[in-house]
């Protein structure tokens, strides 16, 4: 990637780095949830859950680093698809636990479905606005547009898919006055 390119001037790291980092932009959003179901958890005087299941996944991403890793042509790549399935699991069974615990299932329309409709809508308007903002302008300017303007996608899409709501924008600091411009 661009943003590698920018970041590090060697371009046989970039060349190793950015299918990793790929590879590993799936678990980030799996990071985030693990991150929030472990909280939840935590707040319901159940510290301990999250602990063991933070323990499944390691243990998942040990033997799948062990399984890919020494497959020639996977290596690096391997340890990434590793840390993705220790997210993966942890969020999972921390999802489960809390299912059981309170009753919790999100939707999957609009805690999946959204999102990553929003997501795909949002690469498919960046990677060719990229393509086209290089050839007029220098890496620096291409990327800083693109990456405003892809942000502003985004947000655009779940407003109007309903992925973030009035009540959402409500709780943030000054979400009255935000709320009140973004949904008239």
């Amino acid at each position: 990637g661009p943003i590698l390119g920018v970041l590090f001037s060697a371009k046989a790291d970039v060349a190793i780095a950015a299918p990793v980092l790929s590879i590993m932009s799936v678990g980030s959003f799996f990071l985030c949830a693990s991150s929030l179901t472990s909280t939840a958890m935590q707040a319901l005087g159940r510290a301990e859950i999250p602990v063991m299941t933070m323990i499944a996944g390691a243990a998942v991403k040990i033997i799948a680093n062990f399984l890919l890793i020494s497959i020639p042509g996977v290596e690096l790549n391997g340890a990434a698809v590793g840390t993705d399935l220790c997210y993966i699991t942890i969020t999972v069974l921390n999802l489960i636990i809390l299912a059981k615990l309170i009753g919790f299932k999100p939707g999957f329309k609009d805690s999946y479905l959204k999102p990553l409709v929003s997501a795909c809508v949002m690469g498919a308007v960046v990677f060719p606005l990229y393509s086209l903002l290089t050839r007029p302008f220098n890496v620096y300017i291409s990327l800083a547009v693109s990456i405003l303007i892809g942000i502003t996608v985004y947000f655009v899409l779940l407003i109007k898919t309903g992925g973030i709501s009035r009540q959402d924008i409500l709780l943030i600091p000054g979400g009255e006055k935000i709320a009140g411009k973004l949904f008239k």
